[in-house]
């Protein structure tokens, strides 16, 4: 089975990374690939928790969520979604690693326990 590890220089702009993580899937789907691999925080990197927690979205109202489903079905490709930051209540994120298996159809969303700061 070909797998598919990609990189990105995600940003603020959760649509142009959407964007640039369409492009890069697309790519792995033409070489025959089953799976694709995302980094962490492939859908949005913030400056700051502050810019991260705005950006945060309920699983249901997801644009990332809803963007690997939609894309493993169209490409025929598991997907991991590296992590996507997903709302867990007041003022809480959660760090979540969600599968999609080649129907689009959430496998699982793991959340991450320990989270670190990074400097």
């Amino acid at each position: 089975m070909r797998v598919a590890c990609i990189q990105m220089n995600s940003g603020a702009d959760i649509s142009d990374n959407l964007e640039q993580a369409l492009y890069w899937l697309q790519q792995a789907a033409g070489q025959g690939c089953r799976l694709a691999v995302l980094p962490e925080n492939f859908s949005f990197m913030g400056a700051d928790d502050g810019a991260r927690l705005a950006a945060a979205e309920s699983p249901a109202e997801s644009r990332a969520l809803a963007f690997l489903a939609r894309e493993a079905a169209r490409l025929d490709m598991a997907i991991i979604g590296g992590s996507v930051a997903l709302r867990a209540g007041e003022g809480r994120i959660r760090n979540s690693c969600a599968a999609f298996d080649r129907q689009g159809r959430c496998l699982d969303i793991y959340d991450k326990i320990h989270l670190f700061d990074v400097e």
